[in-house]
């Protein structure tokens, strides 16, 4: 059983798999419908149990149409549905039902902890829509998408972030060390990646190049990031945020 939690966690050869799995699979569904599986229904009889606790649209679609393309169904619940380690039921429990009834289990959250609890309590993967730390299905999308527009690999490409530091972000760095591409990045000096991030790159002997100065860090870029100046998981004095910005 493998989980998909964060890309720091996963390795380069398995997540060079996928994309080259997403290439083969969106090639040979040129001549297939929106709801129509892919040949062989590599899901057929699996179901994806999925709990929003952040408002979504292209997370939901996507995970909604992936499952069904690949043969499988899916079971969309809100958080309010669920204890959730209220009401006398933790989340262990909530964790057996799930793994019961579910063969993976997508949580997309405002809480690293919640996931945490799950990976220890479930017997199904689970699969990370996104936390406050990291958002590793939309990152690992965005390098397919780079590299079919681009037509190279990724680690030929120089890749630039523009904004500041945020769950995106995190798993961009944490695909520039799986993919050996080279990343800028160009923030405000408040908003810049911490020290454990940092840490985690020069561990791993790469880097990264973080600049105060947004042309430096666009120059010679072949692809630009950005991100919207308050993200979804920011609890910052938006005001004060974007004077500083």
């Amino acid at each position: 059983m493998k989980h998909f939690i964060n890309l720091k966690d996963i390795p380069s050869k398995d997540l060079r798999k996928i994309i080259i799995d997403a290439k083969q699979r969106k090639k040979q569904r040129k001549k297939l419908n929106t709801l129509e599986p892919d040949k062989g229904s590599p899901l057929k009889g699996k179901m994806l149990v999925q709990m929003f606790e952040k408002a979504s649209s292209r997370t939901r679609i996507s995970f909604y149409l992936a499952i069904k393309q690949l043969g499988g169904g899916t079971l969309t619940l809100r958080s309010n549905e669920l204890h959730l380690g209220q009401g006398g039921e933790t989340i262990a429990d909530t964790a057996k039902i799930l793994s019961t009834y579910g063969d993976g289990f997508m949580l997309r959250t405002d809480d690293d902890r919640k996931i945490e609890d799950f990976q220890k309590h479930l017997t199904i993967p689970i699969i990370n829509g996104l936390s406050p730390s990291s958002h590793p299905t939309q990152v690992l999308s965005d390098i397919f998408t780079v590299e079919e527009i681009k037509k190279k690999t990724i680690s030929k490409l120089k890749i630039c972030w523009i904004g500041d530091s945020n769950n995106v972000l995190d798993s961009l760095i944490a695909a520039s060390v799986k993919f050996s591409f080279r990343l800028s990045i160009g923030c405000p000096k408040k908003f810049a990646p911490g020290k454990k991030v940092k840490n985690w790159v020069r561990k791993n002997k790469k880097k990264i190049f973080i600049y105060h100065d947004l042309k430096k860090a666009a120059t010679d870029a072949d692809v630009i990031f950005s991100d919207k100046v308050i993200s979804l998981n920011d609890k910052v004095n938006k005001k004060k945020k974007k004077t500083t910005v």
